[in-house]
């Protein structure tokens, strides 16, 4: 399944990587969503089948033959993640050598590549950008391959949701998606990103607006009249720059965030306004460099002057050739004419894949695609990690998995007499009293279950000890903690107190 598609996506990495193309890996954060389980580790290092999540990444890029790679973290776990890399290294097979760069812990995402790009970090034109908590794989051929074609300034992956489930009742299933992570995108041909707008903001203004002149605009640079408007994509922060892309960052220092603020302003402003193009096609002079309204070159340097508004760098489309292989043949596609040049300022595509739900076990691009960005998502992670073909899998078989019960119980894990243990993930080195039960759930290295518990959809993190009697359902507990004997808790996080 993997050798035809590794050695395309080799050559696509490669021929990028000529000129430059360096994946960042951003694993500083600890997510919110996450408590307890991250007080003292980032995302990145959540444990999945008993390995670091950014494990499973850097093997699918070691697999793909990237060899420009970055970490970037935070100051507050710098140290972390470099006994993580030093740990990762002495394994069998391991070539990837990553570099690791941490930045202040209120760094956002597109600061970290204005400061990358500041301070040399990338090496050449492009960046794929991906979260350190996801598990990425043959998606990442799809995604360059589209903005290859495409000659992209953004392009991102967006993962195709199956319909939500529902119970005889027809409640719908707690495993659907957070409405933070619901979007409402708008999608031209090729999958041209037109519109995306989170489904809050349309909440909170109680409407969303769609300007006509935006389909208008979109057909005269030759991707059609028509905009599907979608929400059943779910975003996973996995991204494509191009070098115009970073000169922008570079000369705009208000854009922080990636998907907050560097994504929407590349979406709203992709498509100059009327008289923008009015002024811009009056000043096309077939086989000259298309000029602005003010008689400059478009492909100017970026203006870094101090204004009120962001400024955002021309293009030049017709012409372009500093990008490299990415776009070499851009100049022969039939919708570069001098009328596109003038309505585009720069492009935004997506790939649109689908989820480890929405995707049959025999499809031939089969691909695992995941972001353990909640503890609902990590939950699921543990137990589609562990059960996941060897096919369809980068890595080797997880040990201590039972295929009858989904669990994963390493061989030192020592069970009592009438203990059940089902769809649960253990770490090595636990211990189960007589007659307790655990249901799916996450427990890692090290964890003492007294006798007699019920422990159902919870995650118990190393060394937390759960006293005798206990009775645990959708709980969180934090390392180290002691849950006191005969406790009943439902949708509680259990911590030591700062």
């Amino acid at each position: 399944l993997w050798s035809r598609p590794t050695l395309t996506m080799a050559a696509i990495a490669t021929s990028m990587s000529g000129d430059g193309l360096t994946v960042v890996v951003m694993c500083g954060s600890a997510g919110s969503r996450l408590f307890p389980l991250t007080i003292d580790r980032p995302k990145a290092l959540l444990p999945v089948a008993n390995r670091p999540v950014l494990a499973y990444l850097l093997d699918t890029l070691q697999l793909l033959s990237f060899s420009e790679v970055v970490l970037v973290t935070t100051e507050e776990f710098a140290n972390a993640i470099s006994q993580f890399l030093t740990e990762y290294k002495r394994g069998d097979g391991v070539t990837i050598n990553p570099d690791i760069v941490s930045y202040p812990d209120d760094t956002g995402t597109a600061d970290v590549l204005r400061k990358l790009k500041r301070d040399d970090k990338l090496r050449g034109d492009s960046v794929l950008v991906l979260p350190g908590e996801s598990i990425v794989q043959r998606q990442l051929f799809g995604l360059l391959d589209r903005h290859h074609t495409e000659g992209s300034d953004a392009t991102m992956l967006l993962l195709r949701e199956p319909p939500a489930e529902t119970d005889n009742k027809g409640k719908k299933s707690k495993k659907g998606r957070e409405e933070e992570d619901i979007d409402f995108v708008g999608l031209a041909d090729n999958d041209r990103v037109l519109l995306k707008i989170p489904s809050l903001a349309v909440e909170e203004e109680g409407h969303m607006a769609v300007p006509k002149a935006l389909i208008a605009r979109n057909s005269a640079a030759g991707f059609g009249g028509q905009m599907r408007l979608r929400t059943n994509l779910t975003d996973p922060h996995v991204y494509v720059f191009s070098s115009w892309t970073l000169s922008l960052l570079d000369a705009n220092d208000r854009l922080s965030s990636i998907k907050s603020d560097l994504l929407p302003f590349l979406i709203r402003r992709q498509l100059r306004g009327d008289g923008e193009v009015a002024d811009v096609a009056a000043a096309a002079v077939p086989g000259a460099p298309l000029m602005s309204p003010t008689g400059s070159p478009l492909k100017t340097a970026l203006s870094k002057a101090g204004s009120s508004e962001l400024q955002l760098p021309p293009r030049n489309r017709g012409g372009e050739s500093e990008v490299g292989a990415m776009t070499s043949d851009f100049e022969s596609r039939v919708r570069t004419t001098d009328a596109a040049c003038a309505v585009e300022t720069c492009r935004c595509f997506a790939y649109v894949a689908d989820t480890p739900a929405a995707t049959p076990a025999d499809a031939l691009d089969a691909a695992y695609c995941a972001r353990a960005h909640t503890i609902p998502k990590y939950m699921a992670m543990n137990k589609e990690v562990a059960g996941l073909s060897p096919e369809r899998a980068t890595w080797g078989p997880i040990a201590g998995f039972k295929r009858r019960d989904q669990s994963v119980v390493p061989d030192d894990v020592v069970a009592e007499e009438k203990v059940a243990i089902k769809g649960t993930i253990m770490g090595p080195g636990c211990t189960i009293g007589t007659r307790s039960k655990l249901n799916n759930c996450v427990v890692e290295a090290g964890v003492k279950i007294g006798p007699n518990c019920v422990i159902q959809n919870t995650v118990i993190c190393a060394g937390a000890e759960i006293e005798a009697g206990c009775s645990l359902n959708d709980c969180q507990v934090g390392t180290n903690f002691t849950v006191p004997g005969a406790t009943k808790a439902k949708g509680e996080s259990f911590a030591p107190e700062f």
